[in-house]
């Protein structure tokens, strides 16, 4: 397993996103479902959109896509567990 150290976006779950050192490995499926949706929204000028005060006003249906991968990168096998009967 490679691993490097670089400055990533981390999320705050509410707010924009702060810049972090992190050590980074290249195999972790939540660290590349992040970089992924990252990378589009600091290209697509959909979700670069804000308004007057500076705040984001629009995400794209890719972007939308790339943060579900995300979730679910997050939630690991967890999601793939069979739920018990309520």
């Amino acid at each position: 397993m490679a691993s490097r150290t670089e400055w990533q976006f981390q999320d705050r779950g509410s707010g924009p996103a702060y810049k972090q050192l992190v050590v980074v490995h290249d195999d972790d499926p939540e660290n590349a479902a992040y970089r992924r949706l990252m990378d589009h929204c600091a290209a697509c000028r959909t979700c670069l959109t804000v308004n007057d005060a500076g705040e984001a006003t629009n995400t794209c249906t890719t972007a939308e896509q790339r943060y579900q991968e995300y979730r679910q990168a997050r939630r690991g096998t967890a999601a793939a567990l069979p739920h018990a009967p309520a």
